[in-house]
C-alpha cells in the first residue's frame, strides 16, 4: 500500500470518526433510521404469503439499514490498523495490518474457541 493510498485510509477513518462524533450529538439521523426500519416492517405484517417476492424485498431493505453504520464503523477499524513502524520515521507513514483480504465489513467473529473451564 503506497503512502498516499495509508493517509487516505487514515483520512476516511478520521472522517468517520467525526461523523459518529456528530450522530452522538444530533440523533436525528440514528432515529431516521430507525423509524425507516419500523415503517419496513409494519409493510411485512400486512403482506399475505402470496407476497413472498415482495417480503425478500421488504426484509433485504430493513437489513441493509444496520449495515450503513457496520460500514462507518469498520472504516475506523481500518484506519486504526495503522501504526507507525518502530525505528521508523513516523512522518513517513505506517504498517496498514489488514483484516484479510474479504471487503465485507460484516461482524467480527472470534476465531478462537474459549477455553474449557470444566474438569476432566
Amino acid at each position: 500500500m503506497t503512502n498516499d493510498e495509508l493517509q487516505q485510509l487514515v483520512e476516511i477513518g478520521r472522517q468517520a470518526e467525526q461523523f459518529l462524533e456528530y450522530l452522538k450529538e444530533n440523533p436525528y439521523f440514528r432515529q431516521l433510521l430507525e423509524r425507516i426500519k419500523m415503517e419496513l416492517m409494519q409493510q411485512m405484517y400486512g403482506l399475505t404469503t402470496n407476497d413472498k417476492d415482495i417480503f425478500v424485498i421488504l426484509k433485504a431493505q430493513m437489513e441493509i439499514i444496520p449495515e450503513i453504520l457496520d460500514a462507518v464503523s469498520g472504516d475506523i477499524l481500518m484506519a486504526g490498523d495503522t501504526r507507525p513502524v518502530l525505528g521508523e520515521d513516523s512522518s513517513a507513514g505506517g504498517v496498514l495490518f489488514a483484516l484479510g483480504d474479504d471487503p465485507h465489513s460484516g461482524s467480527l467473529e472470534s476465531e478462537v474457541d474459549a477455553a474449557d473451564t470444566g474438569e476432566q
